[in-house]
């Protein structure tokens, strides 16, 4: 999920708040889960690095927000895509890295 998505869901969640109603817990997600050979595939298409990953037994992906959380909140993520994701995290990172 990406971080800004996040920060936007919290927003939505304090609105809620503040119009009354009922302190509720609310379980994110974009509504699509990643596998880890997604997400390392993904990476290194962006990056144009490879990743060290070592491979171990499958396990399915797991994801959250379901429709009638978004209707609540009103709240939709705008970066649903992990290529977009990693595309933010890695300009960010490559942003706050220090000149060697």
């Amino acid at each position: 999920m990406h971080v800004s998505d996040l920060a936007d869901a919290h927003v939505c969640a304090l609105d809620w708040l503040a119009k009354g109603n009922p302190s509720q817990s609310f379980n994110l997600g974009n509504g699509r889960g990643f596998s880890v050979a997604e997400v390392v595939k993904t990476t290194e298409k962006v990056t144009g690095f490879p990743v060290r990953a070592e491979t171990c037994r499958a396990t399915l992906p797991c994801w959250s927000a379901t429709p009638a959380e978004r209707e609540l909140l009103g709240w939709t993520p705008k970066y649903p895509n992990l290529d977009q994701q990693i595309a933010h995290a890695w300009i960010w990172f490559n942003d706050k890295m220090p000149d060697v």
